[in-house]
């Protein structure tokens, strides 16, 4: 009995041991500028090796990550050297999505994706050579990894900031080109309105114009006529007179 407990023990023991000293053995799962499919079920944390022999140091590697949902916006990584001999670090860094798109489907969300960017510095390596990363996330469904070749985060921002200032130079040139066209149209307005005002003076000038000469006409005509009538009555009474005196 007593050495059956000790047997057990012993087995106790050793298995704390291996537990404390588990050993990952995994495969390269996503190469450079490659993309994979991650089934996560239930299980909400998993991880991925990422091959990143190709990059060198100061190098900023790109992923884009899509699933059905994230539970934490952040994913943990480091790196190593030794892929058969990975054990995971008390204290991982940890980086936050620079930018996230959702897609949803008759109201209901269907998918999210985020962009994350790890940095092959000094400061993640210590005294690695960083050959491989191993990157922990948090997402609910199957999910989709890919190693981008540029920050589509940031692509995706000037996108947005160039159709955003499309719009606002077409805005400007409708606002201006129908600026301009009421301005011609009530030039054009302005324009008839003075042409018929012209045409309104002119007529009245016509009317007036011959009722100017034709009291001037009668004006002359009643002074001719009364220089006439004087002169006559200025001879007559003159010979007259003349001649009464002459004969008296």
């Amino acid at each position: 009995m007593k050495i059956n407990i000790l047997y057990f023990i012993c087995f106790i023991i050793l298995l704390n041991k291996v537990s404390l000293n588990t050993v990952y053995y995994n495969d390269i799962d996503l190469k450079k500028y490659g993309k994979i499919t991650v089934e996560v079920g239930t299980e909400l944390e998993r991880f991925i090796i990422f091959d990143a022999s190709d990059f060198d140091e100061g190098d900023k590697i790109y992923f884009k990550i899509t699933a059905t949902d994230f539970e934490y916006d952040e994913i943990y990584f480091e790196f190593y050297d030794d892929p058969n001999d990975y054990t995971p670090k008390g204290n991982l860094a940890y980086v936050y999505s620079t930018d996230t798109s959702t897609k949803y489907d008759r109201g209901v969300l269907t998918s999210v994706t985020k962009y994350y960017t790890i940095e092959k510095s000094s400061r993640n390596l210590g005294s690695l050579k960083g050959k491989y990363l191993v990157i922990y996330f948090y997402c609910y469904g199957n999910v989709e990894i890919e190693n981008t070749k540029r920050d589509e985060a940031l692509m995706i921002s000037l996108i947005v900031v160039g159709v955003v200032i499309v719009i606002a130079v077409v805005v400007i040139i409708i606002c201006y080109c129908y600026r301009k066209k009421r301005m011609a149209a009530m030039m054009t307005g302005y324009n008839g309105a003075e042409i018929a005002q012209v045409g309104v003076n002119n007529y009245a000038q016509q009317q007036q114009v011959p009722n100017y000469q034709n009291n001037n006409m009668n004006m002359n005509m009643n002074m001719n006529a009364n220089n006439a009538y004087t002169y006559n009555n200025g001879y007559n009474n003159g010979y007259n007179n003349g001649y009464n005196n002459g004969y008296s």
